[in-house]
């Protein structure tokens, strides 16, 4: 049951991760871990609020109408 929010968690990590690595490769950019960290707690707050509106069946159509 829990990995149905960790292997999501675990991959946006690694993705951000990935990302910050990259720009290192950037001319004009630089490895910043405060940029990691905010990327990270987006991926948790995103999967909350994913598995929030799954587990309640809510639909972002019916939140509009």
């Amino acid at each position: 049951k829990n990995s149905r929010w960790i292997k999501p968690l675990i991959i946006c990590v690694l993705y951000s991760a990935c990302l910050e690595l990259l720009q290192k490769f950037s001319p004009g950019r630089s490895i910043d871990i405060y940029d990691f960290f905010a990327n990270v707690m987006g991926a948790i707050f995103g999967v909350i609020v994913f598995y929030i509106f799954n587990k309640n069946n809510l639909v972002i159509s019916k939140l509009i109408l």
